[in-house]
């Protein structure tokens, strides 16, 4: 039940969002969304409510507690 709730992943390595984006979804998570712009992703928040956001702390543009 719960693997159908949005999941965002944040991080400015594509490796690492490709990686767990993978990760989540062989382990049956459906709706994952990778990003590696962390404003881009804060756009998405802002209009898709997700249930979970998985961040990267030390990014360029902004940190993972601002996200």
């Amino acid at each position: 039940m719960y693997k159908t709730a949005d999941v965002i992943v944040v991080d400015d390595d594509i490796l690492v969002t490709k990686a767990l984006g993978m990760l989540l979804k062989i382990e049956g998570f459906n709706n994952v969304h990778p990003f590696n712009n962390p404003v881009l992703a804060v756009e998405y928040a802002k209009n898709n409510k997700p249930a979970v956001v998985i961040s990267d702390f030390m990014m360029p543009e902004m940190n993972g507690l601002d996200v």
